[in-house]
């Protein structure tokens, strides 16, 4: 009996509650999805180009001036412009994070 009036419930409210899927468009926002999307060749280069860098970067003489400005001078000027801070201002960890050789 419990059973089923049970089922017969199941099947009452199944009739009623049918799920409609939901239409969204693709991206959601106020613009339909019949608009389609067309890709920008120049950002898709772009995008190419960024993914093998490490594979298309050589050293030669136009570029080692920025590569030894950027790499060596302006990390070494860093380092000693705090390390003459730290030793002006008296810093309390000066010794221990520069040791005693610098």
């Amino acid at each position: 009996m419990v059973v089923s009036r049970t089922l017969h419930l199941s099947r009452l409210a199944a009739g009623r509650c049918k799920m409609q899927p939901q239409r969204r468009g693709m991206a959601g926002g106020e613009f339909p999805h019949t608009m389609g999307v067309h890709k920008n060749k120049y950002v898709e280069e772009w995008t190419g180009r960024r993914e093998i860098t490490e594979k298309a970067f050589q050293v030669d003489s136009s570029n080692i001036k920025e590569l030894i400005l950027m790499c060596i001078i302006i990390p070494v000027g860093i380092f000693q412009s705090v390390k003459s801070e730290l030793k002006k201002t008296g810093g309390r960890h000066y010794d221990v994070m520069m040791g005693d050789d610098y």
